[in-house]
């Protein structure tokens, strides 16, 4: 009896061994890196008090680039758990009462205008302390705290069911979570297992991977060995938040769900030291209830975002090396609530890539109005010229959302007041930068050849010299007048959208035909060797080649004639003042458009 009791007890500790070769998906890799972060915050808040000298933690026996060997006891998994899980019981004020909960008390609100209610509803909630993330994010980045406490409870910790673990840790006193016994417990059977030659498996939710279920519609179960599901706890530590912003049909901006960038780690060491670099300079900055760095214009965009901030740290020295050392990639995922279900919107993958990285961040740096910004950035992801993706938007949305309008129920939206001002900035970028200048001892019409954006520069000035000589007309201005961009203001933009619409109703020959038939009207001064580049693009009925560099075609041409109609519509402002400044005011903008 005494031989059968030893043979079953349970072992003192346990060892692992993580590889990330071995690791099956970006989740995991970063769960591994966030665990051996939450590992060494407790061991630092330890040195200096903040944690207690009787907590156990987890030992790192050895740790390479891409391996970590970990030794486990049942005591420092339960305190490894119990501090990931800690939280607080605090107070919330809420506009409307809570479905289900008696509210603590209620108060008057102080801030209560046309429409709002009177009284607001004072509740008790649990709020996850985050203690690794909290040391980063404290005082005015406090809001980067409350976007991935907000994320927990949105997407991984959707249902009251799974957020018993935090609710174990607010009680007072405080009681231990079940996670951490049952991790313990299923790396004992692993254990167990090994000795025998087999391996212990343990179904996967979603509130430790994004995405999944416990079992499919055909009653599939999803399976993960017990080590790595272990590591599932830890990835949100790693894994930027993003908020996407839209701009709906009506104008109006919103916040669409989360868009989650998960890091896939190819070097423990570095990516754990550069990402602790990069939550010391996050932006204090914020865009309403959110930080600014945060708000982005579509999902695809936070990988870029947080591979931008890691490889700008090496471009400012304040790291010895780029993103392409440390990953090899950053997955995304757009999660959205949907009633009582978070669905996801959308998943993808961004590579590790220099020429990539340099041309987001000058889109980023030119760009802010999010539908201008998503188009160019789609264009970039999907290998298509600058214009391309923007081609749906100026045929879906409401003219005025495009060409500038003070019309009462036709009033430019706030949210789309910038659209006009970037579209003009971008070609008048196009404009200084010429042909080709790579071959100058080619003949003029090899250079334009060459150079696929000469034709949307020369498009753009054809528009210009259509829209100043109407105008003017209209206005009774002679056009050689240096003000008479600002005596023309209504005229410009009434001649701006009664083409735009003439132009978005037509297509193939007829568009051809009212395009040459208009612009032809007045006086264009263009040389043969332009001439010739604008009357084969309209002839070519679709491009031979693929690419952002494809030779135009005349839906290219309909294109960029209407968003050069939106360009000089702009609201007045100097041009002086645009070309230093860029869209108007788009910080105010897009705070008040969230």
């Amino acid at each position: 009896m005494a031989k059968k009791s030893a043979k079953s007890a349970a072992p003192e500790s346990v060892e692992v061994c993580y590889d990330l070769r071995d690791l099956s998906s970006a989740q995991h890799k970063a769960g591994l890196a966030g665990l051996l972060l939450q590992i060494e915050d407790m061991r630092e808040r330890r040195q200096v008090g903040q944690l207690l000298s009787s907590c156990e933690i987890p030992e790192v026996i050895e740790q390479t680039p891409t391996t970590a060997r970990i030794r486990f006891t049942e005591r420092s998994v339960q305190d490894l758990f119990d501090d990931l899980y800690d939280a607080e019981m605090v107070e919330v004020k809420s506009k409307s009462k809570w479905q289900g909960a008696t509210a603590k008390r209620e108060e008057p609100n102080p801030n209560a205008g046309p429409g709002e209610p009177k009284r607001l509803y004072v509740y008790d909630t649990v709020r996850p302390k985050g203690h690794f993330l909290g040391r980063y994010t404290e005082g005015e980045k406090e809001r980067w705290h409350k976007l991935w406490r907000d994320m927990i409870y949105a997407v991984p910790r959707n249902k009251p069911t799974t957020r018993l673990a935090y609710k174990s840790r607010a009680a007072v006193p405080k009681v231990p979570t079940r996670e951490g016994a049952d991790a313990w417990k299923d790396l004992v059977a692993r254990q167990k297992a090994l000795a025998l030659g087999k391996a212990v498996t343990a179904e996967l939710a979603g509130s430790l991977m994004l995405a999944v279920q416990a079992a499919t519609a055909e009653a599939v179960p999803f399976e993960d060995r017990v080590e790595t599901q272990l590591l599932l706890h830890f990835w949100p530590l790693t894994a930027r938040v993003f908020v996407p912003q839209r701009v709906d049909a009506d104008g109006k901006s919103e916040f669409v769900g989360y868009a989650l960038a998960i890091p896939e780690v190819e070097h423990l060491g570095k990516f754990c030291d550069r990402y602790k670099h990069l939550l010391e300079r996050l932006d204090a900055r914020r865009n309403l209830f959110r930080p600014a760095g945060a708000v982005i214009a579509l999902p695809e965009q936070g990988p870029l975002e947080f591979l931008r901030d890691l490889d700008r740290m090496a471009a400012e020295r304040a790291v010895a090396e780029g993103p392409s050392a440390y990953v090899a990639g950053m997955e995304f995922f757009h999660m959205v609530v949907a009633g009582n279900n978070v669905k996801l919107r959308a998943h993808g993958r961004i590579p590790v890539e220099e020429g990539l990285l340099e041309d987001y961040a000058r889109i980023r740096h030119e760009s802010s109005n999010p539908v201008f910004l998503a188009g160019r950035l789609l264009g970039l992801l999907r290998a298509r010229p600058w214009y391309d993706e923007l081609d749906t938007a100026i045929h879906e949305r409401e003219w005025w959302h495009f060409i500038h309008s003070s019309q009462e129920r036709r009033r430019t939206p706030t949210a789309m007041i910038g659209f006009a001002w970037e579209v003009d900035r971008y070609f008048n970028r196009l404009r200084s930068c010429g042909p080709d200048s790579s071959n100058p001892g080619a003949p003029p019409m090899e250079q334009l050849a060459a150079s696929p954006e000469a034709v949307d520069a020369i498009v753009y000035e054809m528009v210009r010299v259509y829209v100043r000589e109407r105008a003017c007309a209209r206005a009774g201005v002679d056009p050689g007048e240096k003000d008479w961009w600002t005596r023309t203001a209504d005229e410009r933009r009434d001649v701006c959208a009664k083409l735009f619409l003439e132009l978005r109703s037509r297509h193939g020959d007829d568009f051809v035909g009212h395009f040459t038939d208009t612009f032809a009207s007045v006086a264009q001064w263009l040389d043969e060797d332009r001439f010739l580049l604008v009357s084969r693009a309209l002839m070519r009925p679709y491009a031979d080649e693929d690419g952002p560099d494809r030779p135009r075609t005349r839906d290219d041409i309909k294109t960029l004639t209407m968003l050069a109609l939106s360009a000089h519509s702009r609201s007045l402002r100097t041009r002086d003042t645009a070309d230093a400044t860029g869209p108007a005011a788009p910080e105010t903008e897009t705070e008040n458009a969230g």
